[in-house]
């Protein structure tokens, strides 16, 4: 699959916007930090879990503690990744109460994938701490809800996102958008387990309309009886009542991102 594509936001009734997404490479350059030394920050960061650790008495201290260590660890090296080298974010009361929030789910769960998702989204959070208010909010809200998903959850939201609101630009012919939509099919599997209702209860989906077909016959210039013929059912019945809420596409960025070649801005689709 090709990492390139075009991104459609829906700013409105009748708006469109796009965008060209490229995928991140790590190098092997030394990462020169400025602003507050990494020492400093991560004494921020550590003294921020071992303050609060009164709340968390059920667990031991030497486990918690690891744990803390381990997404300090892997924060940064989602930072390397988005050659993020200013960490003055941490010194910030926000961003510490979003840390917070990272390491007691962390601590609490300290599940592989609860880690790399975690990770993920700090690495986000520090990375739009200037932009708009909405977006630092889903992020914070997607950090204290995500270790409540199950992968059938993840990937729903995923699928969802990418049918619904992304639009790929090597798709030329019905047979091109076949072979994607069985892509997506086959990487995204488990959404059809998924409990959409949960996911509403935890603010991830928004009242919608969605009809994928009708979506991508108009996206590719298709008819929509030829999408019908090589839709797989399973992104078929993704058409109802809701897609997904800011909260549930900061989740869908970051599951998409770690199982595709995509690389996604989430200002594109949330904004103030």
């Amino acid at each position: 699959m090709s990492d390139e594509l075009v991104i459609e936001q829906k700013q409105g009734l009748g708006n469109t916007g796009t965008q060209i997404g490229v995928q991140t490479n790590i190098d092997n350059h030394p990462t020169i930090y400025v602003g507050p030394t990494l020492e400093d920050v991560t004494r921020i960061v550590t003294n921020l879990f071992l303050d609060n650790f009164t709340r968390m008495r059920q667990m031991a201290k030497e486990e918690s503690e690891m744990r803390a260590n381990e997404l300090w660890d892997k924060i940064m090296f989602e930072l390397s990744k988005l050659k993020i080298n200013d960490l003055s974010a941490f010194t910030q009361v926000d961003v510490q109460y979003s840390m917070y929030e990272a390491q007691k789910n962390y601590a609490r769960f300290a599940t592989p994938e609860l880690l790399s998702n975690l990770s993920s989204l700090i690495a986000k959070r520090v990375n739009y701490n200037d932009d708009g208010m909405c977006l630092k909010v889903a992020i914070d809200q997607a950090i204290s809800i995500v270790g409540m998903l199950t992968q059938a959850q993840l990937d729903y939201l995923a699928l969802m996102f990418l049918v619904t609101k992304v639009k790929f630009e090597n798709i030329n012919t019905i047979e091109d958008l076949g072979k994607h939509l069985n892509y997506l099919d086959s990487v995204f599997s488990k959404a059809k387990d998924s409990n959409w209702q949960h996911l509403n209860m935890l603010g991830c989906l928004q009242l919608d309309l969605p009809d994928v077909c009708k979506i991508y016959a108009k996206r590719y210039n298709f008819k929509k009886s030829d999408v019908e013929k090589i839709c797989p059912q399973n992104i078929k019945v993704l058409s109802g009542d809701y897609s997904t809420s800011p909260i549930g596409t900061i989740i869908a960025i970051i599951r998409a991102e770690q199982k595709t070649p995509y690389q996604l801005d989430p200002k594109i689709w949330i904004r103030d």
